[in-house]
C-alpha cells in the first residue's frame, strides 16, 4: 500500500510479474488528499456531496455493489455542469487510471485501508513536539526525552 508515486506503482511488476496475486493498493487517506486539492476548486455544497460519495464508494461492500454505487454517483455528477472537470479528472486518476485500487473490498480482510497511522504518527510528533520546526536529530531527541 502506497501513495499516488508512480515509482511505488511501476515497482510492483518490476518485483513480482502480472502475477494475479499482488496488487498495488492506494492508500485511502492519499486518495482524499488529492480529492480534496481538486474539489476545492467547486462550490461547498458540491465539495460536500463529492466527498460524501467518494467516501460511500470507498466502503462498497463488493466489486458489484461499488459498480452499481459508481453508475448513480456518474449520473449525479454528469447533471451538474461544473463537475465535469472533476468527473474527468475522478475517472482518468482513481478509476482507469493505475491507482484505482483504494476501495475497501480489494483490502483483505484484517488489513488496513490506509497508511493513516504512520502518518498521524508523524503529525502528532510535528504538531506536540516539534512545532513545526526542523530539528536536527540531537535536539529532537532532547525534546522528546523530556516529555518523559
Amino acid at each position: 500500500m502506497a501513495d499516488a508515486d508512480r515509482a511505488d506503482c511501476n515497482a510492483l511488476p518490476k518485483g513480482f510479474g502480472d502475477n494475479p496475486h499482488f496488487r498495488f493498493l492506494m492508500c485511502f487517506f492519499h486518495v482524499m488528499k488529492h480529492i480534496r486539492g481538486r474539489v476545492k476548486l467547486l462550490f461547498s455544497v458540491a465539495q460536500a456531496r463529492v466527498l460524501t460519495e467518494v467516501y460511500d464508494l470507498h466502503f462498497a461492500r463488493s466489486q458489484a455493489n461499488y459498480l452499481e454505487m459508481l453508475r448513480a454517483v456518474w449520473r449525479r455528477w454528469m447533471i451538474d455542469p461544473t463537475l465535469i472537470p472533476f468527473v474527468q479528472y475522478f475517472n482518468g486518476q482513481w478509476i482507469t487510471g493505475h491507482f484505482n485500487s483504494w476501495h475497501v473490498f480489494v483490502t483483505a480482510i484484517g488489513f488496513a485501508s490506509t497508511n493513516n497511522p504512520a502518518e498521524m504518527f508523524n503529525a502528532l510528533l510535528k504538531r506536540d513536539y516539534t512545532l513545526r520546526r526542523r530539528l536536527k536529530m540531537d535536539t529532537l531527541l532532547r525534546e522528546l526525552s523530556a516529555c518523559y
